[in-house]
């Protein structure tokens, strides 16, 4: 299944932008933040990105940045991820903080992981219903053109 949930948030009143999508970046998200949604942010706004790099138009990004436009830019990915020339004025800038799209990976997140998954197991092979499931996802808008699989 393709959906997406599109938040239309008051650009000049937000402090904060961060993003997250599950799935592979669309034609329609692809530089889903660029010049012209920038344009519309207050002044020294905080943009986060741990979702796909395509959202961002890393080119606007940096523009936002130098003009203060962007404050900060905590990025786990990035528009040109193999090819570091490309990210290099992006990811040396003094306002970005950026992780090779490991963010989560901590000795505690992932002895949680597996320590959640093994407890689910042995709740379903007792018959419960297990604590973490993967549930049907609620969809809010679909996407034109995309079909559901």
């Amino acid at each position: 299944m393709a959906s997406i949930v599109f938040l239309q948030v008051d650009s000049e009143d937000t402090d904060c932008v961060a993003q997250e999508f599950p799935e592979a970046t669309i034609k329609e998200t692809h530089h889903m933040i660029d010049a012209d949604a920038f344009a519309k942010m207050k002044d020294g706004v905080c943009l986060v990105n741990t979702a796909r790099g395509e959202l961002i138009d890393s080119d606007a990004l940096l523009d936002a940045l130098n003009s203060g436009k962007v404050k900060h830019a905590l990025l786990d990915v990035l528009e040109h991820e193999h090819n570091f020339e490309e990210n290099k004025a992006l990811i040396t800038h003094k306002s970005v903080i950026s992780t090779p799209h490991i963010a989560f990976y901590a000795e505690e997140s992932m002895r949680n992981m597996y320590e959640d998954a093994f407890v689910s197991i042995h709740e379903y092979l007792r018959g419960d219903k297990p604590e973490h499931t993967v549930k049907p996802p609620t969809v809010i808008y679909e996407l034109p053109g995309i079909r559901r699989g």
